[in-house]
């Protein structure tokens, strides 16, 4: 609750994102992401492993 007794969605300053949740796509989806520019989460930890590595957007061989 704000000072005017009302609630706001979104406010003037502080924030770097809105409120609402972002769609991200899987990491390996075969897809691109039809909502955002952004493929998948840029927080996500990917652990790079050479004998498991992650298959690429419209990947030809997937799923392998």
């Amino acid at each position: 609750m704000m000072g005017d007794g009302l609630s706001w969605l979104y406010v003037p300053t502080g924030l770097q994102d809105g409120p609402l949740p972002t769609h991200y796509e899987p990491v390996e989806s075969p897809l691109h992401n039809p909502v955002y520019g952004q493929q998948s989460n840029p927080v996500a930890k990917l652990w790079e492993r050479p004998e498991n590595r992650y298959h690429l957007v419209e990947n030809p061989e997937y799923p392998a």
